[in-house]
């Protein structure tokens, strides 16, 4: 890895490097021909809600990765159904399927009240990055008093998910295409 990597807070204004990262690690077809979709759930609601707890690595002065977090998914679901619910219903009248995936997350809220997201810009991938950034974020979530974090991973990125349990995450539950997968602090 290169020594020049820093991880700093994410700030409002990283928003466009972070939706570029998001837009060019995305695999789903749905999500790729509907970006605004994916923004709204993967990075916007992040990085103007929840900044305190989500980092971006910049590399040779660039943006390169991100961690995104909410500490409380009760928090998060309130306020995702008070201000980007509408806007998604808007973007997709069909909600994404959204309904199911709070449905299975609202399970596991109790044990595991915080998730995450993480990418890494394809060309920066396996240096080590992603594994800084999620140290950085489970001390936060630790000094937080977190209890536990989890996350949505498709089935189809078994680099993904070999990292997941590389750092301890186990799986909760599967479904259709994906695991959740969980980690208690």
């Amino acid at each position: 890895m290169n020594q020049n990597v820093v991880i700093r807070e994410a700030t409002l204004s990283d928003l466009p490097e972070v939706r570029r990262i998001c837009l060019a690690t995305c695999t789903d077809s749905y999500l790729l021909s509907h970006p605004k979709v994916l923004y709204l759930l993967y990075a916007d609601y992040y990085l103007i809600e929840e900044t305190t707890h989500c980092y971006v690595t910049i590399q040779e002065g660039h943006l390169v990765g991100y961690i995104l977090s909410s500490l409380s998914r009760k928090d998060f679901a309130k306020k995702m159904k008070a201000r980007y619910l509408p806007l998604l219903k808007k973007s997709d009248p069909h909600f994404y399927h959204l309904r199911k995936a709070y449905l299975v997350a609202m399970h596991f809220w109790p044990s595991y009240p915080a998730h995450l997201h993480i990418d890494i810009d394809p060309a920066y991938q396996h240096q080590g990055i992603g594994t800084l950034l999620m140290q950085t974020l489970l001390v936060n979530l630790r000094l937080q008093h977190v209890k536990g974090v989890s996350l949505s991973v498709s089935k189809t990125h078994p680099h993904a998910i070999a990292f997941y349990r590389q750092n301890r995450f186990q799986i909760l539950y599967r479904w259709p295409g994906s695991y959740v997968l969980g980690r208690k602090l």
